[in-house]
């Protein structure tokens, strides 16, 4: 499936970032930025960018952000914004 893909493609793109990711059976990925403030700075800068991700702060994660699997144009865009700011 589409999201299938576009996991996989988020994950490896993370990893080439020096990002840590959660193992994913879903359509989205869980990446670990490592400290709330450096998720919410990325958090914030993606949105400025029209690039939406969620916060995991409400379970207790807060230094993970929640990055939805789209189609291969929104996933290179996210790894992309992602790579100007790790």
């Amino acid at each position: 499936a589409q999201f299938r893909r576009g996991c996989v493609r988020l994950d490896e793109g993370l990893r080439a970032l020096g990002v840590r990711s959660l193992p994913s059976a879903t359509n989205f990925v869980t990446a670990h930025f490592g400290d709330a403030v450096r998720a919410q700075r990325i958090e914030e800068a993606l949105a400025a960018q029209g690039i939406l991700v969620r916060g995991l702060k409400g379970y207790a994660m807060p230094e993970c952000l929640r990055i939805t699997a789209g189609s291969d144009e929104q996933v290179e865009r996210v790894l992309g914004a992602l790579a100007a700011l790790v």
